[in-house]
């Protein structure tokens, strides 16, 4: 009797500190910072993503609609230096961009969990602008909007007019700012997402993004965390007391 208590205490233990570990594992999730793109260009190079990654729209589990575009830190709409560079990444060398026309409410396609991105406005001929804003939708099935978060884009480097010798204007790339998405994690049954944004005028509805953080889906009816630790905690002191006896009958 008591060596089932303790296989059975044991048993419970081990699965609850298995599920823990599971979960630790999952709450990891990753980074997909477009730097690590197989058939990535040179930086001062602009290609569609699919171009970008060998000739695939998806990328971990991710799937980029046909308008994004991954481009280098080097490069510049105008022309080399002076003339400023169309935006800066968060992290590395490459960051994402809605380059492509139609620029607006662009579909990423996944059931991942997004909950982290950064976003930051481009510079276009150096004349500042850029979209004031950007909107993440999480999806549902048939497109049914389920949760979303927006972020305001600074424009830190306003363009004040022209650089003597040059057609272009002075504004800089501006600093990515980062959107929190992790109230997504409470969404259930997501298929996607839909990034849209406030364009300040012509040629002013381009962002930039990078370093998009996903995590796994979170598991249906899975014990809180303290409920496995209880449960861990019954399983050691019932194989404690199926140990008792044992210890009293060699005294």
């Amino acid at each position: 009797m008591n060596r089932s208590i303790g296989s059975l205490s044991v048993v419970a233990a081990m699965a609850s500190i298995n599920l823990l570990t599971t979960q630790a594992a999952k709450a990891a999730g990753f980074t997909i910072d477009f730097d690590s793109l197989p058939s990535q260009g040179a930086t001062y190079q602009s290609l569609d993503f699919a171009t970008a990654n060998g000739g695939s729209s998806t990328y971990q589990g991710v799937t980029f609609g046909s308008e994004f575009r991954v481009i280098g830190d080097d490069y510049r709409v105008g022309g080399p230096a002076p003339n400023p560079a169309f935006g800066l990444p968060h992290s590395g060398h490459y960051f994402l961009a809605n380059g492509n026309t139609p620029n607006d409410n662009l579909i990423l396609t996944t059931s991942l969990v997004l909950t982290e991105a950064w976003f930051g406005r481009n510079e276009y001929y150096g004349y500042g602008g850029g979209s004031s804003s950007v909107t993440v939708t999480a999806l549902g099935s048939g497109g049914v909007a389920l949760g979303s978060a927006a972020i305001a884009l600074p424009d830190t480097f306003p363009y004040t007019g022209n650089i003597p010798g040059f057609s272009i204007g002075n504004g800089l790339p501006d600093p990515l700012v980062r959107l929190d998405t992790s109230s997504f994690l409470s969404l259930a049954g997501i298929t996607g997402y839909r990034i849209s944004r406030v364009e300040t005028g012509p040629f002013g509805g381009d962002w930039i993004g990078d370093d998009f953080m996903f995590e796994s889906p979170p598991l249906v009816n899975v014990p809180e965390p303290r409920s496995c630790l209880g449960l861990v905690g019954l399983g050691l002191l019932g194989l404690v007391s199926s140990l008792r006896p044992r210890m009293k009958n060699r005294d």
